[in-house]
């Protein structure tokens, strides 16, 4: 029914227009990215930053960035106190960017990598613990310096409007990256410069995780299709569909160090696997 309901409203708009998906509820989405479209748009134009209550248990404050949504936070390896913040905003591809913070959050800086819809931010992992990734609509950008300045990825991902990715723990030269209008995932060997199929060229890339034991063990989440999860064994060379039913929306795997517990949340709510996503 959604792929129906897409292809009508698509047939049915303006040159130029992005295509629109709505579910069996009437909810919207973008037909690039699969996210929900808000229903209540004048209220995200009326933000006005307001110094935040002071930080206590149960409570939350509404300190920075802005740039759209707030889309992904990724932080430096044994560091609580770098992160870099991807935002975006997809009614407007020229509202966003990445910031950083070097206190754990508390305040934020711009980078060089501004007015741009970023999608996600990852960390290069345990090789790379200083490098940044960040997806965008118009390529894969890196960093070497804990977020600070940016640089497109040269290769098959220096353009595309890359929705996710994931980098290997211990190999860099292994990269995932999701691809936007339900085109699945693309995988390179060569930290960027060559990317190919792994049979999975359907769907939007939402989420990455591993193992930090068993880095080649990998996990997935992606919407628009019928399962939530895929996990593959061999570094992304080949993934199986795991986990309930529905469409995937974010993914954590081995959280607290629990090597083998993987949480998903799909359409239908949360889920929780023990023994590497063998049963929910």
């Amino acid at each position: 029914m959604l792929l129906l309901m897409a292809a009508a409203l698509t047939a049915s708009a303006p040159a130029g227009t992005p295509a629109v998906l709505r579910d069996g509820e009437g909810i919207l989405y973008d037909g690039e990215t699969f996210s929900a479209i808000p229903s209540r748009l004048d209220e995200l134009f009326g933000y006005a930053p307001t110094d935040p209550p002071a930080a206590g248990t149960g409570t939350w404050t509404g300190s920075g960035p802005w740039g759209g949504n707030v889309r992904a936070i990724a932080s430096l390896p044994g560091s609580g106190s770098v992160l870099s913040a991807g935002c975006g905003y997809s009614m407007a591809p020229d509202a966003g960017g990445v910031w950083r913070s070097t206190d754990g959050g508390q305040t934020w800086q711009e980078t060089g990598l501004q007015g741009i819809q970023v999608n996600s931010v990852c960390n290069g992992g345990s090789a790379l613990p200083n490098t940044f990734f960040a997806s965008t609509r118009t390529g894969l950008y890196r960093s070497d310096d804990q977020g600070q300045t940016w640089g497109v990825v040269s290769g098959g991902m220096s353009s595309a409007y890359v929705l996710a990715a994931g980098v290997h723990w211990t190999d860099p030269d292994i990269l995932i990256a999701g691809l936007s209008s339900g085109q699945g995932i693309r995988r390179s060997t060569d930290g960027g410069a060559t990317w190919s199929s792994v049979g999975l060229n359907a769907g939007y890339l939402k989420g990455y995780g591993f193992c930090i034991s068993h880095p080649d063990t990998m996990f997935i989440a992606m919407s628009g299709l019928s399962n939530p999860v895929y996990r593959s064994f061999d570094a992304g060379a080949t993934w199986t569909a795991v986990g309930p039913s529905g469409s995937g929306w974010g993914i954590l795997t081995s959280p607290g160090g629990s090597e083998s517990t993987v949480i998903v949340t799909n359409d239908g709510g949360f889920y929780l696997s023990t023994n590497y996503g063998g049963s929910w």
